[in-house]
């Protein structure tokens, strides 16, 4: 807020804020990410992803660094066009060393805004304003170094559409980047890792969509024209088994509430959407426990739909589709990390059969950015 002041910027605080200010911020920063238009950075994300894919079997002990890493270079990718390549350990790019940096401030925030302060560890605030500044200085310190001419000279990418087609100062964006940088990692991270899981610990699944994306990509990279249904069908089900947001969409009522089962909710009640209990309700889902991303194709859909049953049709409702959340509150970048996430799992699986080695491996639910699956397991890479 003090850097906000003096820069005299208003958009890092308009992420966050309500009314005008957020809507004018949300028209500003979010056409580039939130329609179609990241389309055009696609390019960037598939090479980056590629590149990831390069070095993944460095990772085959710590598959939860190796994703990490991924969704940076894929987002920095878009943001900047220059990938740091932070996947590889032998990585000079001085914006490699922002990978932990980003993702340890958001988590940080999270925990702070949500945990009371005994559950908070010793000088989280302090840690979480370091981590912040240090994103600040190497950010600018980049930004610097692409000076041509007292102008920072940026390839095709979303700070420069922010710079030239928005027209938002320097100063500004390099105050955004923390806010950008942080949500940008862990976000695609969770999400990643709990698809990987599930099609780790289901080989025939996996088996399935390798067949599709050989049969309809044929070693190309990720493309948004591609007839991909078991691809989108495993993102669902998984992002249905294990949401990384397992409670989400607070709202507080300003009058009584009754619902249709009776239950009274008194007015000044915070609610909260719980899509990881719904989603596992068995009164909504056959074999709610199970991986069946069959489940979302497009007959079963249907079936759901016209079915009279008025709980069957919950687990398609919107909040309960999207890891990202949806309407005029959703995420920012969810175009753009829908395509991160589509482009590494093609090439991921396009490239290797990935298994457990050793099979079975337990892991917990561990409170990040989001929950994700901690540890990793540890993997095979078969190369196809």
């Amino acid at each position: 807020e003090q850097k906000r002041k003096e820069a005299g910027t208003k958009y890092t605080r308009g992420i966050a804020a309500q009314g005008e200010l957020w809507r004018e911020t949300r028209d500003i920063i979010g056409p580039g990410l939130m329609t179609d238009a990241a389309l055009s950075y696609l390019g960037l994300i598939t090479d980056a992803a590629a590149a990831a894919v390069d070095v993944v079997d460095l990772y085959k002990d710590n598959l939860g660094k190796w994703t990490k890493a991924a969704a940076y270079d894929m987002f920095t990718s878009v943001a900047l066009g220059d990938n740091p390549k932070s996947t590889d350990p032998e990585s000079t790019h001085q914006l490699a060393e922002l990978v932990e940096t980003g993702d340890d401030a958001l988590s940080l925030s999270v925990l702070l805004s949500t945990y009371p302060k005994e559950m908070q560890p010793p000088n989280a605030y302090e840690d979480m304003v370091e981590k912040y500044e240090t994103i600040f200085r190497v950010t600018r310190s980049y930004l610097e170094s692409r000076k041509h001419d007292g102008e920072v000279n940026l390839p095709d990418c979303w700070f420069k559409d922010l710079k030239m087609v928005q027209g938002l100062d320097m100063e500004e964006i390099i105050l955004l980047m923390p806010a950008f940088l942080a949500a940008g990692i862990g976000t695609t991270e969770g999400v990643t890792n709990w698809i990987l899981l599930n099609l780790i610990n289901n080989p025939e699944k996996q088996e399935k969509l390798y067949e599709e994306l050989k049969s309809e990509l044929n070693g190309q990279p990720f493309r948004k024209s591609a007839e991909l249904p078991y691809l989108k069908a495993c993102i669902r089900e998984s992002h249905r088994l294990n949401p990384p947001g397992p409670a989400m969409t607070m709202r507080t009522h300003e009058k009584d509430v009754v619902t249709e089962s009776g239950y009274e909710i008194p007015a000044g009640t915070l609610m909260w959407f719980c899509p990881y209990q719904v989603n596992r309700d068995p009164r909504y889902v056959e074999d709610a426990d199970k991986y069946i991303p069959e489940r979302f194709f497009k007959d079963a859909v249907k079936k759901r739909k016209e079915s009279q049953c008025p709980h069957s049709k919950a687990l398609d409702h919107g909040l309960s589709k999207h890891p990202f959340s949806m309407g005029a509150r959703g995420c920012l970048g969810r175009r753009a990390a829908e395509l991160e996430i589509q482009s590494l799992l093609v090439e991921l699986f396009s490239r290797y059969r990935v298994e457990a080695d050793p099979p079975n491996q337990p892991y917990k639910h561990k409170q990040n950015t989001l929950v994700i699956p901690d540890p990793m397991p540890k993997v095979k890479l078969i190369p196809r």
